[in-house]
């Protein structure tokens, strides 16, 4: 498989010590700035991964981007690093480092989402003397899975999130609160009357 993998040069001391004794001798880089955003783009080629011996070869991608952070006028400068087996060019490295951006955007919300919105997932460890916290941790993406499908692809599932003002307080509608009002026979029907109830009552239980 292809890859883009983030990493850090306190991680990965071996690659930017390298980096760094070739710098300005074999360094492919150039600067932009794009609307107020300064974008600098480095890469280096062939560069061995670690120390063994049969280390692989890899290319090796910095970026850097500087912007302006408050009114003031005060500059905040932020970095990345990143390997691949890739291709890069100068031609093709800004959407490269776009979708690694990217990457890690989306491992960040998805852990943000199955830690923080009603997932419990930090909690799902540490249960049973075999397998049970296993078992509770595939349940939980399974859950996750399916949600991320109904969030994409059902209008009654984001009518009824949206009318909660977020997956936490929808799930506690789902397991406590509707139940109690009417009978619910399938999720479409407890999906409509979700977005039924007056925004009042969502907001005492929130």
């Amino acid at each position: 498989m292809r890859y883009i993998l983030e990493c850090s040069e306190g991680d990965h001391a071996y690659l930017a010590d390298w980096m760094n004794a070739i710098e300005g001798e074999e360094t492919l880089s150039f600067k932009e700035t794009i609307l107020g955003v300064t974008h600098e783009y480095e890469y280096f080629k062939k560069v061995p991964l670690n120390t063994s011996k049969n280390a692989p070869l890899v290319t090796v991608i910095r970026y850097k981007e500087t912007k302006k952070k408050t009114k003031k006028g005060e500059e905040k400068t932020t970095k990345w690093m990143w390997v691949t087996d890739l291709a890069v060019t100068s031609q093709n490295i800004r959407e490269i480092v776009k979708g690694a951006r990217a990457r890690h955007h989306i491992e960040n919300q998805t852990f943000n989402t199955l830690k923080n919105q009603g997932y419990e997932f930090e909690h799902n460890f540490g249960h049973g003397n075999q397998y049970l916290n296993h078992v509770f941790s595939i349940l939980m993406m399974l859950a996750f899975l399916i949600d991320q499908c109904l969030q994409r692809l059902n209008k009654k599932f984001q009518d009824a999130l949206q009318h909660c003002f977020g997956k936490k307080f929808l799930w506690e509608r789902m397991l406590h609160s509707l139940y109690v009002y009417e009978y619910i026979p399938n999720f479409e029907t407890l999906y409509e009357t979700i977005v039924r109830l007056p925004s009042v009552i969502l907001s005492s239980v929130i």
